[in-house]
This record gives C-alpha cells, sequence and structure tokens, in this order.
C-alpha cells in the first residue's frame, strides 16, 4: 500500500528511507553503498529512478512519491 500522505523522513536520504522499513538487514549500521546500489538498481528496474543519495526534503512531490512507490516494491 502506498500512503496518499507521504511518510517519508524529511532529513533523511532516499536510501534511508527505503531501508527503514526492510527487515532483510538487521546490521545496526548498515552497509550505505550497498545500500545505495540496491536502492538506483530497483528504481531503474521499475522506472521509478531517482538519486539514492538525495535528501527527502530536496525532492518534488512526484520524485517523493516515487520513494514511496520503492518503500512498497
Amino acid at each position: 500500500m502506498v500512503h496518499q500522505h507521504f511518510r517519508l523522513v524529511q532529513p533523511f536520504t532516499v536510501a534511508e528511507n527505503v531501508a527503514l522499513g526492510d527487515q532483510r538487514d538487521r546490521r545496526l549500521v548498515p552497509d550505505r553503498a550497498l545500500l545505495e546500489r540496491r536502492v538506483a538498481e530497483l528504481g531503474e528496474q521499475f522506472g521509478l529512478a531517482v538519486d539514492p543519495r538525495a535528501r527527502i526534503w530536496q525532492l518534488s512531490v512526484g520524485e517523493q512519491q516515487r520513494v514511496e512507490i520503492l518503500k512498497a516494491l
């Protein structure tokens, strides 16, 4: 489900927001480069490309919506 009102942490990056609900990697400090690569690949795979290093507050509404969709995927 993609919420109508975004549930994103504004100061975090795209990759950090996507990782927040991911239960697969339970390390306290995730591998940032690997995480950014995975988010970029996922975005490319589904045609939802967005810079994984961008801060949420820097993104347009449309880009924030893409992040919410990537979180769901």
